[in-house]
């Protein structure tokens, strides 16, 4: 049901078409029509985006996706990990993975520095005029956190992100989930800061976890993994199963009170609103499409008071009204 707007689309495949490649036929391919792209609100599933990504990293046998002068080869990756899951916690196998990608491909430069409250990673691009819209750089800071909350096999927190140009407000709704933390913007580096936790939390993974990853990537590292025990995880089966109860219904159903739970998510990196509204957004594109249930009938199964409530909400997400989004979808 997760689901990713219709930007990261079209900018993962810019260094593909950079590089003579027919982005088209690879969207088709995983059975994306293209014209969607160009419809406001459009989203796509994020099988769908991970199977984008794989196809042209296949193609190109190329990590960096076209984004940079060099390439990095596909395989180069699972070495890479092997390296990191060697090490004695979770940040030195980062800094163990750190070293050996900038090795591989000088065109983008990574650095990792411990600090007193958390670890800090930086990335830049040394041909930044190749990835116009972003795209690459910010994938590869989601990758560095998703890699480090892979290795621990739980949620690191992410403390903060730092970006070297302004907030994208074109998709900063969808920005903000895949960064959930405070942002800075017109930065003089690109660079996410992780929990201190991360400095002495130990590594889970092993080979055969790596094998299981490889075969799914880059699906696994497009979502964070956790354990199933996580509280954010455990919120949001709760809210899947009904996205109207409150935070009080949710409070008693684990056991924990109102502040006890805020103070745990706040620790992950997360809050009650923000797993709410996620919950909230992928339901009603799915219902959306898939069910000829009223709008009013759609606000009150989410928890909205009232309808109006909802499709201001879905605007926001979106650009458009649940209506119009229906209609375009049964045209589909």
């Amino acid at each position: 049901m997760a689901s990713i707007d219709r930007h990261y689309f079209s900018v993962c495949t810019v260094g593909y078409k950079q590089s003579g490649g027919n982005p088209n036929r690879l969207l088709r391919e995983v059975g994306i029509n293209p014209s969607h792209l160009d419809r406001p609100g459009w989203r796509g599933s994020v099988e769908a985006m991970a199977a984008l990504v794989q196809r042209i990293s296949q193609e190109m046998d190329d990590l960096c996706l076209g984004f940079t002068p060099n390439v990095t080869p596909v395989e180069a990756y699972a070495f890479g990990v092997q390296l990191a899951i060697e090490g004695h916690s979770v940040a030195d196998g980062l800094k163990r993975m750190i070293r050996f990608s900038n090795l591989v491909n000088q065109d983008i430069q990574s650095k990792m520095t411990e600090e007193n409250d958390g670890l800090s990673i930086s990335v830049e691009l040394g041909f930044p005029e190749l990835d116009p819209d972003h795209y690459f750089s910010e994938f590869t800071m989601m990758s560095w956190h998703r890699l480090s909350c892979w290795l621990a096999g739980e949620t690191i927190p992410m403390i903060s992100a730092s970006f070297d140009y302004s907030r994208p407000d074109k998709y900063y709704e969808e920005f903000k989930y895949l960064f959930p933390c405070n942002h800075i913007f017109k930065a003089n580096r690109m660079c996410i800061k992780l929990d201190h936790h991360i400095l002495h939390a130990p590594i889970r993974k092993t080979t055969a976890s790596l094998r299981k990853m490889i075969y799914s990537a880059p699906l696994e590292l497009m979502t964070i993994p956790s354990f199933d025990a996580s509280l954010h995880r455990r919120i949001r089966q709760l809210l899947v199963q009904n996205p109207a109860q409150s935070t009080s219904d949710i409070a008693e159903q684990i056991k924990l009170t109102t502040d006890q739970i805020r103070h745990h998510l706040r620790s992950e990196g997360y809050s009650i609103s923000k797993i709410r509204e996620f919950v909230r957004r992928d339901m009603a594109t799915h219902w959306l499409k898939t069910s000829n249930r009223s709008i009013e009938h759609l606000a009150d199964d989410l928890g909205y008071a009232e309808a109006r409530s909802f499709t201001r909400a879905f605007r926001r997400w979106t650009k458009k009204s649940p209506s119009q989004f229906r209609k375009e979808s049964i045209n589909d």
